[in-house]
């Protein structure tokens, strides 16, 4: 199980259009921050304060409701993927509607 101190939800269109979890991991001076992202998400859990994103990898990303965002070191690791993909790669405004969304496009 992963869980990152921010996140944000991405969509990748394509042949095989599909939404995945990118995470960060706030580091201190000495280690920066990091990221992962997961294998694409297959469904959403609800748990109190947190979403259970299941990957389709078997991973297991647990994320804050209140953690959505990024740093600025992954805000620019997402402005790339943006920028690189021609359109295919896109960052998800926070979704009010988390657990009612359609995982498997």
């Amino acid at each position: 199980m992963y869980v990152p101190d921010k996140w944000v939800l991405v969509k990748i269109d394509g042949i095989d259009p599909h939404y995945r979890v990118f995470g960060t991991w706030l580091g201190g001076y000495l280690n920066g921050d990091s990221w992962r992202m997961n294998s694409g998400v297959t469904s959403v859990e609800e748990e109190g304060d947190f979403y259970l994103f299941y990957g389709t990898s078997g991973s297991c990303y647990k994320c804050h409701k209140k953690s959505y965002g990024s740093s600025a070191f992954t805000s620019s690791v997402l402005a790339s993927y943006v920028e690189d993909s021609n359109g295919m790669f896109k960052v998800i405004d926070q979704p009010n509607n988390i657990l009612e969304m359609d995982w498997i496009l």
